[in-house]
């Protein structure tokens, strides 16, 4: 990681991950056809949660306990 890119890691690590992982969809070569270049995916939905949350719990009930 650059010393710049440090510095925003630091002041917003949510923005700073949000962004490197919209980046990363939005520019892989993966994420393109060979055909016309196109995109198979569009830009991602990021969102954080803490792992302290109810609702992770309430998942193993509704999904199933491998959740």
């Amino acid at each position: 990681m650059k010393s710049q890119e440090r510095i925003q890691f630091a002041k917003n690590p949510e923005k700073f991950i949000k962004q490197a992982i919209v980046k990363f969809i939005q520019e892989s070569p993966y994420n393109r056809r060979k055909v016309d270049g196109g995109r198979y995916f569009d830009s991602p939905l990021v969102g954080f949660a803490s792992a302290n949350d109810p609702l992770f719990k309430q998942y193993k009930k509704i999904i199933g306990r491998f959740h």
